[in-house]
């Protein structure tokens, strides 16, 4: 069903169904000079060239549309029904998806140009100001436009609309109604939770900026129950992700831990074989015959001339430059092996062997 709009003295209203403006027009309370716009006209025009010879003209008062106010409005037919707390959430709730990917990349770009994100005044524009900036521009641009609805809304069949005259709504009070979402949020979401109870479906934005949301034609309810189900379980999944991701990535750290160690073995056993024969601790590891090259895990391998202990200097993140040490000792029968101690590197990432040495 298309959706019309008309201007008057510099005043604009609407939108109304096709059915409707055509019966004003045809009773003469819309006149051939007003000018009128559908989606899809590259320009408003006058009401004569859109619908064809003027009806016998009216007196030239201002049009104002009827000013009941009940929970379900009807106009010409078409039903005008507050948008429900649900319905809202989704649409919510798919808003905020669609302006995730591109923040993202917003986000990153500028990471990329401004450098140091660990600089306090960087921080603050990627965390706060560039977000904040860009959902503003999404939400009060969408909500003034055309169609008074953000992509999210419009997938629930929801428009934003004034509260007074049920027009729509232009750029300055969009931008209220945006910011006032932040004293909805205040004392745990109060204003949003507010939303069922008010005689017009009105969160605390909407009382703040003068409008109401209402619903063209009923939401698909198979794609209200997907965002409302998924919004639910996102935190749980945020809570798993955040005890699963730092565990896998240990988990790593320590498998490339024992990359390293193994990595040494070839200097380890060099090291033995030069204490069995010659029963003297080597100057170096050349001495004992060992020509070690920097690995990725391991960057270096140092000999101790008196205790002939080896330090394995780690080379690959977190641990660069962390140590270990591996020190030979012998047990009653005078059988070699080697005692791994953990050096400098925390010990969460060793083997259990390494701990507490």
């Amino acid at each position: 069903m298309s959706q019309y709009w008309f201007a008057r003295d510099g005043q604009k209203f609407g939108p109304y169904a096709e059915e409707h403006v055509r019966a004003r027009y045809a009773q003469g309370e819309l006149l051939a000079t007003d000018l009128v716009w559908t989606d899809g006209m590259p320009a408003w025009q006058p009401a004569t060239e859109v619908f064809g010879a003027a009806a016998p003209p009216a007196a030239p008062s201002p049009y104002r549309p009827p000013a009941t106010r009940v929970a379900r409005e009807t106009e010409a037919g078409e039903d005008l029904a507050y948008a429900g707390f649900w319905v809202r959430f989704g649409a919510a709730v798919l808003d905020g998806f669609i302006l995730a990917l591109p923040a993202f990349v917003v986000i990153g770009v500028l990471a990329a140009a401004l450098g140091r994100a660990e600089d306090a005044a960087v921080t603050v524009l990627l965390a706060y100001v560039v977000p904040i900036l860009a959902a503003w521009l999404y939400f009060a641009g969408m909500e003034s436009g055309a169609r008074g609805a953000t992509l999210g809304k419009r997938a629930f069949h929801l428009q934003v609309l004034g509260a007074d005259r049920r027009e729509r709504i232009g750029f300055g009070r969009a931008s209220a109604r945006f910011f006032g979402r932040y004293l909805s949020m205040l004392v745990l979401y109060v204003g949003y939770l507010m939303q069922p109870f008010t005689a017009r479906r009105q969160a605390l934005h909407d009382l703040v900026s003068g409008t109401v949301v209402v619903s063209r034609k009923p939401a698909p309810v198979a794609l209200v129950v997907i965002t409302v189900i998924f919004a639910l379980l996102f935190p749980v999944g945020g809570m798993l992700a955040a005890i699963a991701i730092p565990a896998y990535s240990d988990y790593t750290v320590r498998a490339k831990v024992s990359e390293a160690l193994l990595a040494s073995a070839e200097a380890r056993l060099a090291v033995q074989e030069h204490l069995e024969t010659h029963d003297a601790v080597p100057r170096s590891l050349e001495e004992a015959g060992v020509r070690f090259a920097p690995t990725p895990q391991v960057r270096s391998i140092a000999l101790d001339p008196r205790t002939a202990a080896l330090t394995v200097t780690l080379g690959f993140s977190p641990l660069e430059g962390k140590t270990i040490v591996l020190a030979p000792r012998r047990d009653a029968d005078r059988n070699l092996s080697w005692a791994c101690r953990g050096g400098t590197a925390p010990a969460k990432y060793l083997p259990h062997s390494c701990r507490g040495g």
